[in-house]
């Protein structure tokens, strides 16, 4: 696909520039790398998956609420039910635990049949927790933990979505994207493609569904069709993307500038990305500000940028000066008033979100 490489190239002369430094808000020491972050729904508290293994659940200030043992050999993964009274995690011990707050033990102990579970996700009303573990897909009944769906995936799972009703979920795997229902051990539909995906996001409208590939590109499909497009020039492998609420631009990693692509109209095929140059690093991830254009971007130099991610819109980033470790992963409180960062330091660090002209 033309236009990255071109985007990319116009913006190498060009020094990063960032304008005030921003001071966080606060800051915490959980004592070991953080490997995951996921805010309450009603943004109350803050958990935080660690390699080491506990699970840290902060409150919106960074005061410690809880500690869960959380995963032997590991914790990968956590993810809050949309009501917020369950909080589910992944580790490197092949389980799902769910946890309820304030008790230190889990509620349910679920095997994801393989030696990692790397992937939770919730259906939308609860009912259900999926779970991916190696090229085990399983869906477990929040009612009573019951397993009532297991699939079998061809290849080792790199994404899992819900896609609308309860019933049907999307998978992302080397060979492409794999659609299923409850009750069909089978996909239903498949979109093959001849690579490594090794991450997938759903745009919030349905339409799209992006995946970052082995080979430093981004595919994009859509969903109904199943017309594929690829952005191909990134320097490095894409792990990094993150969509706006009305799903107009997608973020993207893959090197030490972020680009934006506008998915307005036909999308974006055809057309050059707006990259935004201020790390000097390579990112790590990236996020959209709950129901607006501002987009956060953390570096592996440490540094977390504010930027206005509309098109034609500001190229200059807020910056926070950077911490003295490298940045792992991003997550914004959900009523957009801060924006949370963990550190390979051990550091979990939150900031009000800015301004940005």
């Amino acid at each position: 696909m033309p236009g990255l490489r071109e985007a990319l190239v116009a913006e190498s002369s060009k020094r990063p520039t960032r304008s005030a430094e921003l001071e966080p808000s606060w800051v915490v020491d959980i004592g070991d790398f953080p490997t995951d972050l996921a805010w309450s729904p009603g943004g109350e508290r803050l958990a935080v998956a660690s390699a080491a293994g506990p699970i840290v659940v902060l409150g919106s200030e960074g005061d410690e609420q809880l500690r869960h043992r959380g995963h032997e050999l590991g914790s990968l993964a956590v993810d809050w039910s949309p009501q917020g009274e369950r909080l589910a995690s992944g580790g490197q011990d092949g389980r799902a635990r769910v946890w309820v707050p304030g008790d230190s033990s889990p509620q349910a102990e679920l095997r994801g049949g393989a030696a990692w579970v790397e992937l939770l996700a919730w259906s939308e009303d609860g009912g259900h927790l999926a779970t991916g573990s190696g090229k085990f897909l399983k869906v477990w009944d929040a009612s009573d933990w019951s397993e009532v769906g297991s699939f079998d995936h061809p290849n080792t799972i790199s994404g899992l979505a819900w896609r609308g009703e309860s019933g049907r979920l999307v998978t992302s795997s080397y060979g492409g994207i794999q659609f299923w229902e409850l009750g069909q051990p089978t996909a239903r539909r498949t979109f093959r493609w001849k690579g490594s995906l090794i991450c997938m996001r759903v745009s919030p409208n349905g339409r799209w569904i992006i995946c970052g590939s082995q080979d430093c590109s981004v595919h994009i499909w859509k969903s109904a069709s199943g017309q594929d497009l690829e952005m191909s020039g990134y320097p490095l492998k894409v792990k990094q993307l993150g969509w706006s609420d009305d799903s107009r631009y997608l973020a993207t990693g893959g090197g030490a500038d972020v680009c934006i692509w506008d998915f307005s109209g036909r999308g974006p095929a055809g057309t050059r990305p707006e990259v935004r140059q201020g790390h000097v690093d390579a990112i790590a991830d990236v996020a959209f500000q709950p129901g607006s254009h501002l987009l956060a971007s953390l570096g592996r130099d440490g540094s977390l940028c504010f930027w206005n991610g509309a098109k034609g819109k500001g190229k200059k980033a807020l910056g926070t000066g950077g911490r003295p470790s490298s940045g792992s992963k991003l997550a914004w409180s959900p009523d957009g008033t801060s924006v949370a960062a963990a550190f390979e330091s051990g550091e979990v660090v939150a900031w009000k979100a800015p301004s940005v002209s």
